[in-house]
């Protein structure tokens, strides 16, 4: 895995290991191993871990890792919305995870799907598990994704999606009516303290740990119910969780998210995590605007209709 990043403005103050991980979509133990072995550097020179980057400094890594190999798998269903020479645009289903990683190992993901559907995606990108993907949905969350099939569409897109440029938006239902018609969350996030696998809201940089990064969703109310509201989100920034762990600190959690819910909401008893990536919208390469659209699914509809 090779390439090279040129920091912008919007990083400046954080450290390389916090901007790494989802540069390359590996964990932060894993850059940190990198880097000490000299596997990353800046500037053509090697740094620490902990180095805080500066505008125009060139990052550049060539990695080199024992991976599993991915295998294709044909038993897997994935609707496709779109698809040209460049990209393959699809409606990913609630449940079903992107790629393999330390949390699945299973040959059941998207990626087992799309080595089958579209064996040209092999080798594709920085990460051989990984092969053509340039974002990524939680696995119990639903909808649109835009996956590369060149090169040149995949180092644009992650460009893109580097820069902000990617314009995203979710439906969701979340517990409790939601007073007023908008609001703009900008809650800081970062990693749990005491569960490395949730994502807490955090105010503040606190010495010796990761710091909080900078997270703004924009909330739109749809339409109030009895005890829930429907919502439309508009994330401005890509953190890890963000509209889950956003819509949670704000009072009104994702219905059925058992993980960032109270467990007083009962979030088992719902028949599924209401998050669905409705939207997404980017400039491709030649300036074409690109917009692709999936409605939420019927049990959305049917959950509401239910509620009153």
């Amino acid at each position: 895995m090779n390439g090279t990043l040129i920091i912008i403005a919007e990083h400046v103050g954080k450290r390389l290991d916090q901007i790494l991980p989802t540069v390359l979509s590996v964990s932060r133990s894993s850059v940190q191993k990198h880097v000490k072995e000299g596997q990353v550097t800046v500037n053509g020179k090697t740094v620490a871990p902990h180095y805080f980057v500066k505008v125009g400094d060139h990052v550049a890594w060539d990695i080199t890792e024992v991976t599993t190999a991915v295998i294709a798998n044909a038993n897997i269903t994935v609707p496709i919305l779109f698809e040209d020479d460049d990209v393959l645009v699809v409606d990913k289903p609630a449940g079903l995870v992107v790629h393999q990683g330390d949390g699945h190992r299973g040959s059941d993901t998207l990626v087992n799907w799309l080595l089958h559907a579209r064996p040209i995606v092999q080798g594709l990108g920085d990460d051989a598990l990984r092969p053509g993907i340039v974002h990524r949905l939680d696995r119990d969350v639903s909808g649109v994704m835009v996956i590369a099939k060149t090169k040149t569409m995949y180092d644009h897109l992650r460009q893109l999606f580097y820069r902000g440029e990617m314009t995203k938006e979710y439906e969701a239902i979340v517990y409790g009516e939601m007073k007023k018609s908008e609001e703009v969350l900008t809650f800081p996030l970062a990693r749990s303290k005491t569960k490395g696998w949730k994502i807490a809201a955090r105010p503040s940089n606190e010495e010796g740990e990761e710091g909080s990064r900078e997270a703004i969703t924009h909330i739109v109310r749809v339409q109030a119910l009895q005890h829930y509201t429907h919502i439309l989100a508009l994330p401005k920034t890509g953190r890890m969780h963000q509209i889950r762990v956003h819509c949670a600190a704000f009072g009104h959690p994702i219905v059925g998210d058992a993980l960032y819910a109270h467990k007083g909401l009962h979030p088992d008893r719902a028949p599924r995590l209401f998050l669905h990536a409705t939207k997404l919208q980017f400039t491709d390469y030649n300036g074409k605007k690109r917009e692709f659209v999936s409605p939420a699914p019927k049990i959305f509809y049917e959950f509401m209709r239910e509620q009153g």
